[in-house]
């Protein structure tokens, strides 16, 4: 594997829906209560790495909520901006965040978008949970 260098300007982020997730959960903003927020616009990211290990960007809208969920695999997550309250702590730039395997956690962005980085050892399979109200 090459060096890989990523500046702000050269992002290429997309608009996605995570595998598995359930209808409405990453696509549009929802609250903790699974309550429609906003349709758009909708989370976005780049992978900057598909192996091992694995990367990527994800730039998420203000006021959104990611769902909770968990990864087969230890996730490493870097704040560069915006803020989210993690595990009922608020997290701001610069803060990393740690989860382990088969932790099961949930993303709230504060009031402006929210950029963060992802790593992981490699590859993980998304388990989303299933007590959102509907």
């Amino acid at each position: 594997m090459a060096v890989k260098i990523i500046r702000p300007a050269e992002r290429e982020l997309v608009p996605v829906r995570p595998t598995g997730a359930p209808a409405g959960a990453a696509a549009s903003a929802v609250s903790t209560a699974g309550l429609p927020l906003a349709a758009d616009p909708p989370i976005k990211r780049q992978v900057v790495s598909d192996d091992e290990p694995y990367a990527h960007i994800v730039e998420a809208p203000a006021r959104h909520v990611i769902a909770a969920h968990s990864h087969s695999r230890t996730e490493v997550t870097v704040i560069l901006a915006g803020t989210a309250q993690v595990a009922g702590a608020q997290c701001g730039p610069g803060t990393v965040i740690v989860v382990p395997a088969d932790e099961e956690y949930s993303i709230e962005v504060g009031d402006a978008p929210l950029t963060m980085v992802v790593m992981r050892p490699g590859r993980a399979a998304y388990r989303w949970a299933t007590t959102r109200a509907e």
